[in-house]
């Protein structure tokens, strides 16, 4: 579940109250013929691209994608456009959601 005040809604950025294991869904549908990328970003470092393409006859596009993270308390998670010529669909078209999975209390040894 969201812990009230991880996530900042003006900066479309989660930060993680709790080390923990998370998973976070992005959902986004383009600009009409518009193709555009946006990413999901932990911290400053970019872990997905994700990817739309427009239609030649004014269709649109949409996609989805799951991650699961390993976050440590203070990390953050946030879906950034990494173009600046085009755009995608908000007002409930363009999804971002997250939950924790797992809390740990200590350091997690992953095998695998």
């Amino acid at each position: 579940s969201i812990i009230v005040g991880s996530y900042n809604n003006s900066s479309g950025t989660f930060e993680a109250p709790v080390p923990g294991i998370y998973v976070f869904s992005v959902t986004m549908h383009s600009l009409n013929h518009d193709s555009t990328h946006h990413a999901i970003y932990k911290n400053s470092q970019q872990i997905t691209t994700i990817y739309l393409h427009g239609g030649e006859l004014s269709t649109s596009d949409s996609t989805s994608q799951t991650v699961v993270l390993l976050l440590d308390r203070g990390d953050t998670v946030a879906v950034h456009h990494i173009e600046s010529d085009h755009g995608a669909y908000g007002g409930g078209h363009s999804l971002f959601s997250g939950f924790l999975l797992l809390e740990y209390e200590s350091e997690v040894e992953i095998i695998g």
